[in-house]
């Protein structure tokens, strides 16, 4: 008699982070599941103290979760538990993916800055990047993931913003920047290409969203001819960005699209399939659709 054959891996996943009731993360990686014809959920995992992190790793150095995602704010500290960085979270300092192999070792990822630079050419198709002045406002992993995104999409110069002055150059430092802008205005004049990875207008009330855009205007209206505006905030959308950005005609999108595909190379990491980004694409506007209603 032949041994029975073992039963398949049940694949445990899920997002770390705090807040993460807003994600559309759950949405996209069932979809992914049922693509693949994979046994498994999508969980969410909300972590508001970094003490609880070690009890969260040590479940998945023992093979309880197959892999996780890591949001805000766990993004930078998460480096600090992880046995082994690949390329781009090395480059980063911050993971936003994280497996554990056959013995126990966990590996950081970072798949934002790979999805972030396929978004934002699929975004803007009729724009050329190359050569072009780009300014990054925000100093955590996502404005991080952003500068590396504009590198590698040839870029000409990488302006950096934020409102606390001390990130900031703390990032240009670690990236090999020059000095940050100290003045949105000044940050945005001229430029080609804005990568908003700050936290501003995030989850905002609408009356809120709109103050907002009134006083980005202003500084908005100096970008380049034809400049394209890329908010990795996704909600609400149309965001205060991307309302002020169209109010000076420029061309704006939110984070949807990078969402979706550093989840698709994440979820290829854990599972070795590669998923449909469009399959996942809907799920996630189905999702939000119904969070909003």
């Amino acid at each position: 008699m032949s041994p029975a054959a073992p039963p398949p891996r049940r694949y445990g996943l899920g997002l770390l982070g705090f807040p993460v009731g807003h994600s559309a993360s759950p949405a996209m990686h069932r979809a992914a599941l049922t693509m693949a014809g994979l046994d498994g959920d999508y969980l969410l995992w909300p972590v508001p103290q970094a003490d609880a992190l070690d009890g969260f790793f040590a479940r998945l150095r023992s093979g309880k979760i197959a892999g996780a995602n890591v949001t805000i704010p766990w993004k930078v500290e998460a480096v600090h538990r992880c046995d082994e960085l690949t390329g781009d979270a090395r480059i980063i300092g911050a993971v936003n993916t994280l497996v554990a192999d056959a013995t126990g070792r966990i590996i950081g990822h970072n798949t934002d800055a790979s999805g972030l630079a396929i978004s934002v050419v699929e975004s803007f198709q009729d724009h050329v990047f190359r050569g072009a002045q780009v300014t990054v406002i925000g100093a955590g992993g996502a404005a991080r993931s952003a500068i590396v995104a504009a590198q590698r999409l040839g870029v000409n110069e990488v302006r950096v913003y934020n409102r606390t002055a001390e990130k900031a150059r703390a990032v240009c430092e670690s990236l090999g920047l020059g000095t940050p802008f100290a003045d949105l205005e000044a940050a945005l004049a001229g430029s080609n290409l804005v990568l908003q990875a700050s936290a501003l207008g995030f989850n905002l009330a609408d009356d809120e969203t709109d103050a907002l855009a009134a006083d980005l205007v202003t500084p908005l209206r100096g970008l380049a001819p034809g400049a394209a505006l890329y908010d990795l905030v996704y909600k609400p959308s149309p965001t205060a960005w991307m309302l002020a950005a169209g109010r000076c005609g420029f061309e704006a999108v939110d984070g949807l699209g990078m969402l979706v595909h550093q989840a698709a190379r994440a979820f290829a990491i854990w599972t070795g399939y590669e998923p449909d980004p469009q399959v996942m694409l809907a799920a996630a506007r189905a999702q939000l659709a119904s969070l909003a209603g």
